[in-house]
């Protein structure tokens, strides 16, 4: 029998979460950003200015619904880029080193959005208790990333 993940529901302004754990953060982020090429924007926001994240087309500094800053103080960098196969390689560039993702790491806050919804947030530098995924992500995509390792049970 295949690993499933335990679900724990939060109805949250008409949208529907799961809290989930994340082991590995750069491919979490890949499959995400794979599943979701073409239909969504990510934002990030941390001490961001050694990523470049500015130079990538499309990328701008204005936020956008569902796509707010998730911290007011103190004021960090924030950045939304439009995923598509272009975007893709280059956040793969810079988001790959040590240092840039999870604890301690250069982005605080990341987040998936299309522009009705709110796919995913990974808030507090990936923190366990931070990270939650809409139940609109097909339930088979979470499965296989739990199954190669990507996320953990709860």
């Amino acid at each position: 029998m295949a690993e499933k993940l335990r679900i724990d529901v939060v109805k949250e302004q008409n949208a529907t979460y799961q809290w989930i754990a994340v082991r590995d953060c750069q491919a979490f982020l890949w499959a995400m950003y794979v599943a979701y090429k073409g239909l969504a924007f990510a934002s990030f926001e941390g001490k961001l200015l050694s990523l470049r994240l500015h130079e990538i087309p499309g990328a701008s500094n204005c936020a956008m619904a569902p796509l707010t800053r998730e911290t007011d103080a103190p004021t960090f960098d924030y950045w939304l880029v439009p995923i598509n196969e272009e975007t893709i390689n280059a956040l793969k560039a810079r988001l790959s080193h040590s240092g840039t993702l999870g604890k301690d790491g250069v982005i605080v806050h990341t987040q998936l959005a299309t522009e009705e919804q709110l796919i995913f947030s990974a808030c507090d530098n990936f923190d366990k208790d931070c990270i939650r995924v809409s139940t609109s992500i097909p339930q088979s995509l979470l499965d296989e990333l739990l199954h190669t390792g990507v996320l953990k049970r709860i």
